[in-house]
């Protein structure tokens, strides 16, 4: 017989036979079950899978009603995150027109929306890291919002005297930062309305469960 390889472990294989002793007429006699080898291949459960089997069907209808709403309020959260950026967008088109039409002003209303701007957008970008989508519109927000900075550098240049003559060229920054805004909006909150439907009839197929084991 060929040994195991050099270094290889040694598995042991052991026969496991269970012996009954069973009544026969008068008397007894001894009987064994089919053997096992120990150490044979077999299906193998994993520790989790074990532990899912091990809990109650009670218990897993709750966690999967809690996992449920969990990704409910996530979902709210950023529409309400999105709604922000709307919010600030709009107030930014706003006091940047008040800047151009005032020969005295010098953007400090229009640049502090701008830097707060910003940072709502890098605070959303680190939240969502793991949204693609949600990534990529944030990528073309910044990207408009450098073109408005680029925009204001030249502004702040200009005589007071032209500054109105240059409100076509933000306005079409500022319309295109608006779109961005809205289009990730109106697809988020589609994506969170059906994630919501999803979810309560979830809830009910659960909470069906719940009652049917109580």
């Amino acid at each position: 017989a060929k040994g195991p390889r050099d270094g290889a472990s040694i598995v042991p294989r052991v026969w496991l036979c269970r012996y009954e002793r069973r009544k026969v007429g008068h008397g007894t006699a001894l009987s064994a079950s089919p053997c096992v080898r120990r150490g044979s291949a077999g299906p193998r459960r994993t520790r989790r899978t074990l532990r899912e089997l091990r809990r109650p069907p009670r218990a897993r209808a709750y966690q999967a009603s809690d996992t449920a709403s969990g990704s409910v309020v996530t979902s709210g959260q950023l529409i309400g995150d999105i709604a922000d950026l709307q919010r600030q967008a709009a107030q930014l088109d706003r006091l940047t027109d008040a800047a151009l039409d005032d020969p005295g002003a010098a953007f400090a209303e229009a640049d502090a929306r701008r830097s707060q701007l910003t940072a709502s957008v890098n605070t959303m970008a680190a939240q969502s890291a793991d949204n693609q989508s949600v990534m990529d519109s944030l990528g073309e927000i910044k990207n408009t919002l450098s073109q408005y900075d680029a925009f204001l550098a030249k502004a702040r240049a200009l005589p007071a005297s032209q500054r109105a003559a240059a409100r076509p060229e933000v306005g079409l920054i500022l319309d295109g930062l608006a779109q961005q805004t809205d289009a990730l909006f109106d697809r988020e909150q589609g994506l969170y309305l059906q994630t919501l439907r999803d979810n309560l009839a979830a809830q009910r197929t659960n909470q069906s469960t719940l009652i049917v084991m109580s």
